[in-house]
């Protein structure tokens, strides 16, 4: 997904395409996600419409209402690509084949390199999400969850001594607070060169202060070398 400010995703091919129904459909849904994102990126979530998202995306109301219910269940719907765009960000940066705290490292750099270069997956993401009554505070919560549940298949992979049950909800919680502050200030182009103190926020709860302390310095001279 690259909702560029003011985009329009790519269009259905005029007349008689012979595409079939369902292919259609799903091209037309996509569409109508990446609208939704490219204006509640522009105008916010509160002050969005339906036909600010029909502009974008080039589909009429009726096959927006035969797809979802609302604007909301369209814009949790759109959410939810990106959160799993950003979870397929971390998980693609991951090597296998490397220590845990290397991967680590360079999954939170491709992360923060991607909300830089396109900010609207963080403020859909991260911002709008919240302003979206209750059932945004729910999906939320439940994409931080997620996230969580990333680190800790990862942890139990690795060899480290977690120093308290859980540390991963708090270290993706740290993490999300940093970025909500960047991203709702529009600061979100300086994410990359926050690596360092935003990777010491991940790593303290998960691996003390001395090894986050180390893992620190090693990314202000951009270098990787496992503590383990």
């Amino acid at each position: 997904m690259n909702p560029g400010e003011g985009s329009k995703p790519d269009r259905l091919p005029s007349g008689r395409h012979g595409m079939p129904r369902e292919l259609v459909t799903h091209y037309q849904r996509q569409r109508l996600l990446e609208g939704m994102v490219a204006a509640v990126s522009e105008k916010g979530y509160a002050d969005t419409s339906v036909a600010d998202v029909l502009e974008r995306a080039g589909v009429s109301r009726t096959t927006f209402y035969e797809l979802f219910d609302d604007k909301l269940s369209c814009f949790l719907a759109a959410h939810e690509t990106v959160v799993e765009e950003l979870l397929n960000e971390v998980r693609a940066a991951c090597d296998q084949d490397a220590r845990w705290l290397d991967r680590a490292r360079g999954a939170l750099g491709r992360l923060l390199e991607r909300l830089a270069s396109e900010p609207a997956l963080g403020r859909v993401g991260l911002v709008e999400i919240t302003t979206a009554g209750p059932a945004g505070k729910r999906r939320y919560r439940a994409a931080l969850q997620r996230f969580a549940h990333h680190v800790d298949e990862g942890l139990g992979q690795s060899e480290l001594d977690l120093p308290s049950p859980n540390p991963e909800r708090v270290a993706v919680g740290a993490v999300a607070a940093i970025l909500l502050a960047e991203v709702k200030t529009g600061r979100e182009k300086g994410l990359p060169g926050r690596l360092p103190e935003i990777l010491f926020a991940f790593l303290v709860p998960l691996v003390g202060p001395e090894i986050a302390s180390r893992q620190r310095a090693l990314a202000d001279r951009g270098l990787v070398q496992p503590d383990m």
